[in-house]
């Protein structure tokens, strides 16, 4: 691929690509510059405005874009609320930095492929600073030519935020004195919780994907309630999160044993599952582009649609990865090496069932491309030893009666 080096060279990559790399790469950038947030904000408070009303919409803006394009299955979710928020609620910008924050936001609010608001963030944020301006188009380039070979967008959101390099002194040296200014600030404030997720993000962290989504949705209400109040917020759903986390820590015989099973069929039918794995990726992006063809014009079921579409293209990259990996493995390979397949072979377990979930929350049957993918879906997973996945078949079964859960074994080559 060309490099990317400005707007230009990064419309012309853009083209074409899914809206999901655009999104990506926007909040990449938005965050690379968060620091210059410091140059605006000058530190403190601002006639009747205090430095949390300043500052505060930021982080907003960029922890809702990095959730919405680190795991693009959320931003559905997210849509309305990137779309409608004012980050930009005070009087006046402070700088480039919450330019590129809130256009990054907004980006996760765009439907179909309307990279606009996205290709604006990342320019913005190229523009921050003068002295940076090569450092951000070169990481630009690094996180495009990492998603051109393959690299799917939670993994890239996992890589540390300069790929390794330093940030140009210029935004270094305004982290550390804006980092030492949000610890002098009153600690009902909360600015730890910030400071720790940009730290995190920095390195390659972008935090526990359910709590980071929480954050995300909490309601405008409760932001506007200053940082004390927001604070004792997310510090609540943290501890819920912990919880969360060390009941699911717990290993049971079941989740052993569905390893397990996973872990023998990919050992021993690589070769298969990889051959299955290509032709069922196929099969579901001929059918999302089937699903384009055929977007209603009624707003609601419209944005049913796009859920749909959106939940398919989240199983493209599994798929993707459980085809390259399969086949590349050895005749006898180590469990070390079949390790990554059965994680990617259970999260499409996961996602299929969220999928087959939104028909269950709309209380009507799948149609008849849905039952294709159901179906395909269904006996490539069994075929891989996943037991999972035979709630998505008794759910399909459920909201839609005999004749679907029929069709259903029928595709499965079943009586």
């Amino acid at each position: 691929m060309a490099e990317i080096t400005d707007r230009e060279s990064l419309e012309n990559w853009l083209e074409g690509r899914p809206i999901e790399d655009a999104r990506l790469i926007a909040a990449r950038a938005a965050l690379r510059v968060l620091p210059l947030l410091a140059v605006g904000t000058e530190y403190g408070d601002r006639d009747d405005q205090p430095f949390s009303t300043l500052s505060l919409p930021i982080f907003r803006a960029l922890q809702i874009a990095c959730v919405g394009s680190v795991w693009p299955h959320n931003a559905n979710e997210l849509r309305d609320i990137a779309g409608a928020t004012d980050f930009s609620s005070f009087r006046y910008w402070v700088g480039y930095a919450d330019i590129a924050a809130t256009a990054a936001a907004r980006a996760v609010a765009a439907t179909g492929t309307d990279s606009g608001s996205a290709q604006h963030a990342i320019t913005e944020a190229a523009d921050a600073d003068v002295s940076s301006t090569t450092d951000i188009w070169r990481s630009v380039d690094a996180d495009a030519k990492l998603l051109e070979a393959g690299t799917d967008h939670t993994e890239l959101g996992h890589t540390g935020l300069w790929h390794g390099d330093s940030a140009s002194r210029e935004i270094s040296n305004q982290w550390g004195m804006f980092r030492k200014h949000l610890l002098q600030r009153p600690p009902e404030e909360g600015w730890g919780h910030w400071i720790d997720w940009y730290e995190g993000i920095l390195r390659g962290d972008p935090g526990e994907e359910h709590l980071e989504l929480e954050i995300a949705l909490i309601t405008n209400d409760k932001w506007n309630e200053g940082p004390a109040a927001l604070n004792a917020e997310i510090a609540r759903l943290a501890d819920e999160a912990e919880i969360d986390e060390e009941v699911d820590q717990r290993p049971t015989a079941a989740a052993a044993n569905e390893v397990k099973e996973v872990a023998d069929a990919v050992a021993a039918r690589s070769s298969e599952i990889a051959f299955s794995a290509a032709e069922k990726h196929d099969l579901i992006a001929k059918i999302i582009e089937e699903k384009r063809t055929r977007l209603p014009n009624d707003p609601e079921a419209l944005e049913d649609a796009q859920e749909e579409i959106a939940k398919l293209e989240a199983m493209l990259p599994d798929l993707e990865q459980i085809s390259d990996r399969a086949a590349q493995l050895p005749v006898s390979p180590t469990s070390t090496e079949v390790e990554p397949i059965v994680d990617k072979v259970l999260d499409l377990s996961a996602k299929a069932e969220e999928y087959v979930s939104i028909f269950v929350g709309r209380d009507r049957a799948p149609g008849v491309l849905d039952v294709a993918v159901i179906g395909g879906l269904t006996a490539f997973l069994i075929f891989c030893g996943a037991p999972a996945i035979a709630s998505v078949v008794i759910a399909s079964g459920a909201i839609a009666g005999t004749k679907l859960w029929d069709r259903i074994k029928g595709m499965m080559g079943k009586e």
